[in-house]
């Protein structure tokens, strides 16, 4: 039978399930990215420990390369709970002619947040965004650097990798993490332009 031709009863209880569905598919996203950046964030903190730990201050430069599968694995995971909350906002949308009381994402944002505090048209909340970005790019800068500090200073000259060779290395990585945060980015902005418009149709 087509969605056309079912009760509109039966119409609504299959989209209250989508609703339900799509929640607890959203909630174990966010609670796999907030395990999987937790044990990433222990992975680089245990390999920075061992190399102090250890004298060997080389073990250093794999740091960069561990916190930036972590900072992209959280990137995918932010454009797949913005799929799943735009998915939800065209739900509500449909239930909101039934049941209006289904407009949690509608009123709450992208990710669950406070609604929108505009001040001349700049959302105030996208503050705590740039603010974790700023740090993640940062924390990699440092890392890098931290990296090419402590292999020139334990002595790589007996090391078959030279300084010049983990320079290109961590160029590569630079541009290929690059690349990646530019799609996801766009990723994102076309997802919160539709999610918006929905939102506000």
């Amino acid at each position: 039978m087509s969605g056309e031709n079912r009760p509109t009863g039966e119409a609504v209880e299959l989209r209250v399930r989508l609703y339900e569905l799509l929640h607890r598919k959203l909630e174990r996203e966010r609670t796999s990215r907030m395990t999987r950046a937790t044990r990433g964030g222990l992975l680089v903190a245990s390999v920075f420990g061992y190399a102090v730990v250890s004298g060997d201050l080389r073990f250093i430069a794999l740091t960069p390369v561990l916190y930036g599968v972590v900072a992209m694995d959280g990137l995918k995971s932010t454009v797949k709970i913005l799929y799943l909350n735009h998915h939800l906002v065209r739900v509500e949308d449909d239930l909101g002619e039934q049941e209006p009381l289904y407009d949690w994402a509608s009123r709450h944002g992208v990710f669950g947040d406070l609604p929108r505090i505009e001040v001349a048209d700049f959302d105030l909340n996208e503050i705590p965004t740039i603010a974790l970005v700023v740090s993640v790019a940062a924390g990699y800068v440092g890392l890098v650097v931290l990296s090419v500090r402590t292999w020139t200073a334990d002595g790589a000259g007996s090391l078959p990798v030279s300084l010049d060779v983990l320079l290109v290395g961590y160029g590569v990585l630079t541009l290929v993490l690059l690349v990646i945060s530019g799609v996801g980015y766009l990723h994102l902005q076309r997802l919160s332009r539709e999610v918006d418009v929905a939102r506000r149709g």
